[in-house]
């Protein structure tokens, strides 16, 4: 390279090239020329000259990359990305090989979790640098190669909401899985843990699905395929403790069927039949009105809870620290399906049931923590469309349980010592409430708790959905006094959880107990699980 010619002016040039090409010929026929001038013409008339060096070479096509991602042009970053990959994965030099499949890797990584379409896009990349290597290709390059698929299932699980969830799943399930075949017969300790790495995510992907069978075959597939290699690989040692640690869990932590209460649906529908009774017909039947399909909303709540189910299931098997959200219930959605007062004013006894949604001064900052952590929480009851989705902007969890009434503290009882942070978001000492805030008291979690204090029910709404009188919370209420963790729910509002050091302690918490040592969060929770199994066999 010329004294004179610095490295941007190389990147610029070549960045300029590829543009002059696309204003002369289509951009199937430029992009064609110039990945051909990029990775076969500059390198041939560099050694010609005696200037070629296959590692400068690299280093110059990254720098394209950045730029042209700097610059904004994701797409043209990651078509070069893709060609860059795909070149040099089976380069003769497999140092150089090696490096550029582990820097692609990390690139993508970092873009892919920007955006859904930068996630895809990085995606892409790697299963076509994955695919695109000519095997069989030197050990070190195929470590390389398998992290690269590792980090694309990876990627695409941080998008697992978007789109339908039961595809991205069997998406999910079928990359672990070609990790495991790919690799399954290595003789490379280290591709032989990440073999078995790869049938345990699945087992694991099956549980988030709700397919508890399917995941149960998976690890006992695992301890089958690996149990040789026990006490002779440290990272196949890893997954199989694993394993057997998620048959404990499975055996000991059940959650059964949903319990949905319909009755506001119920009277939606049957005040539905006498409108169409009375001259409204097929139209109104077929307008698509929500309370229309309760049978749609019935599935879809119970396919929430056995995700859920499967969710928390899998972070016990696999020490993934969570949150546990305990709450009022009236707080953002309350229902009822026979409202006196309601049906006066309306003057018609069709206004007999009513559905009221709050918004509250820390729902946005929730949201996020959601977002930002695991979470779960009991559905609510007194939602009218069974919380499924937040149709007027309030705030829904994604991760939901519908627990029976006779047996829902059981559950929660279970799930409070498990849970690396409790949130705890109230207005008033309801009963159910009084009940968690002891049972957090006798497993002394008050130091993990965060109690967010919020106001009652608005005067109105209290008249259109009269309850039960519960004293209102304050921050110095006696019920809390044990709990040094409180926060009034305005100092949340419109702040983002880094601007909210309550948030933010708890999201690092669960920073802090993921960095710790996954066998000490796993002995814990086996020992916690053992010993609710013994107080319930009492």
């Amino acid at each position: 390279m010329n004294d004179d010619v610095t490295l941007a002016d190389v990147v610029d040039g070549a960045i300029g090239r590829w543009q002059r090409m696309r204003q002369e010929a289509t951009r199937q026929v430029a992009d064609r020329d110039f990945q051909t001038w990029l990775f076969e013409t500059v390198p041939a008339q560099a050694a010609r000259l005696g200037e070629y060096d296959p590692c400068d070479h690299a280093f110059i096509v990254y720098e394209i990359v950045t730029a042209l991602y700097r610059a904004g042009n994701i797409a043209d970053a990651f078509l070069l990305l893709r060609w860059f990959g795909v070149h040099y994965a089976h380069h003769p030099d497999t140092d150089l090989a090696e490096r550029v499949i582990t820097m692609l890797t990390d690139l993508c990584a970092y873009i892919g979790r920007a955006d859904a379409a930068g996630n895809a896009a990085a995606a892409r990349v790697l299963r076509d640098v994955v695919d695109g290597a000519r095997r069989p290709v030197d050990v070190r390059v195929e470590r390389a190669l398998c992290r690269a698929l590792a980090t694309h299932a990876y990627l695409r699980s941080d998008y697992l909401g978007a789109g339908s969830r039961s595809s991205k799943y069997a998406e999910l399930a079928a990359l672990w899985t070609e990790m495991f075949r790919r690799y399954r017969h290595s003789q490379d300790p280290h591709l032989r843990g990440r073999a078995a790495q790869g049938l345990y995510n699945a087992a694991l992907v099956w549980l988030q699905k709700g397919r508890d069978k399917i995941a149960r075959k998976k690890f006992a597939e695992l301890l089958t395929s690996f149990g040789q290699d026990r006490g002779s690989n440290p990272d196949v040692d890893e997954w199989l403790s694993r394993a057997e640690h998620a048959g404990t869990v499975l055996d000991r932590f059940a959650v059964g069927e949903p319990e949905l209460n319909l009755s506001y649906l119920q009277r939606q529908r049957y005040w539905d039949i006498q409108r169409r009774r009375k001259g409204f017909g097929v139209p109104w039947l077929l307008a698509g009105a929500p309370r229309n399909h309760m049978g749609k909303l019935v599935r879809a709540a119970r396919e929430k809870h056995h995700s859920s189910v499967g969710q928390v299931r899998s972070w016990l098997c696999s020490g993934e620290p969570f949150v546990l959200l305990l709450r009022n219930f009236d707080l953002v959605e309350e229902s009822t399906a026979s409202s006196p007062l309601a049906s006066v004013l309306e003057d018609d006894p069709q206004g007999d049931h009513v559905h009221a949604i709050s918004y509250r001064d820390c729902e946005a900052a929730l949201a996020e923590l959601e977002r930002a952590v695991s979470m779960i929480t009991v559905a609510s009851t007194k939602a009218g469309e069974l919380e499924l989705a937040s149709t007027f902007g309030q705030f829904v969890p994604r991760t939901a349980l519908y627990l029976p009434d006779a047996t829902w503290f059981d559950t929660v009882s279970t799930l409070i010592p498990l849970a690396t942070q409790i949130v705890v978001w109230a207005a008033e000492l309801t009963p159910a409430l009084a009940q968690e805030l002891s049972c957090l008291q006798e497993h002394q979690r008050c130091g993990e708790t965060l109690v967010i204090i919020d106001t009652p029910s608005s005067p109105m709404q209290q008249a259109f959905l009269p309850g039960p009188e519960h004293d209102h919370l304050t921050t110095d209420h006696p019920a809390l006094v044990a709990f040094p963790h409180i926060v009034n729910a305005h100092e949340l509002k419109d702040r983002s959880v880094a601007e909210c050091p309550s948030l933010l302690r708890v999201v690092r918490a669960l920073e802090t107990a993921r960095a710790g040592p996954v066998r000490q969060r796993l002995v814990a929770i086996r020992a916690h699980l053992e010993a609710s199994s013994r107080r319930d066999s009492r």
